[in-house]
């Protein structure tokens, strides 16, 4: 594909998410301001509580930090792991896989790769994010961070995401396993495109 197809392309799949809802601005009625305040008082009201609780401060060096509480260790690969075999296996009833709509850019879902790049990925930094688990997790991310999620989210629609690619059944098997993890609830979304919204079927 040359530059001005590219051009072409992604600024008609920009229009299409605008016409399906994606833009950056709610339906009127979905998101109003007392949703937008009741947020904002929650994130405040747990910073103020965070490490008050019984336990004290509950902050780690990103999701591998989590390897300094009893249950978990880190393996041959660095990968956080739940050792504890006392822990029952769960059930996880949300997930999703890397998403390739509208223009459905290349994503293979039976790739195996390194690690798991998540969309708030608080292990793409070698020490770590700093991860406070009284807060909302949204809230231990910068908004670099925040925004590089926006633009991966988009970015499945468009030319495909680097972390989409990550996100395969094999990785998801082997975070299962990782984690004690028995079954999980993969959630396909329809997203309402006009075309390339097949992640359903």
């Amino acid at each position: 594909m040359n530059r001005r197809q590219f051009l072409y392309r992604t600024a008609l799949g920009a229009g299409a998410l605008a016409l399906t809802g994606c833009s950056s601005e709610p339906e009127p009625g979905r998101y109003l301001d007392a949703d937008i305040e009741q947020l904002a008082r929650q994130r405040r009201e747990e910073a103020a509580a965070a490490g008050k609780g019984p336990f004290g401060a509950q902050v780690y060096e990103g999701y591998r930090g989590l390897a300094e509480l009893p249950w978990f260790d880190l393996d041959a690969r660095g990968r956080l792991v739940c050792r504890d075999e006392a822990v029952p296996e769960a059930i996880d009833v949300h997930a999703h896989l890397g998403m390739s709509v509208l223009f459905e850019p290349s994503l293979d879902l039976q790739a195996r790769t390194p690690r798991v790049r998540h969309l708030l990925d608080c292990d793409a930094e070698s020490a770590g994010c700093r991860l406070d688990l009284d807060v909302y997790a949204n809230g231990n991310f910068t908004e670099q961070t925040l925004s590089d999620l926006r633009l991966h989210t988009v970015s499945q629609a468009l030319w495909g995401s680097p972390f989409a690619a990550t996100q395969t059944i094999p990785n998801l098997l082997d975070e299962m396993d990782a984690m004690r993890v028995a079954q999980t609830f993969v959630l396909p979304i329809k997203l309402g495109m006009p075309f390339g919204d097949r992640l359903t079927e």
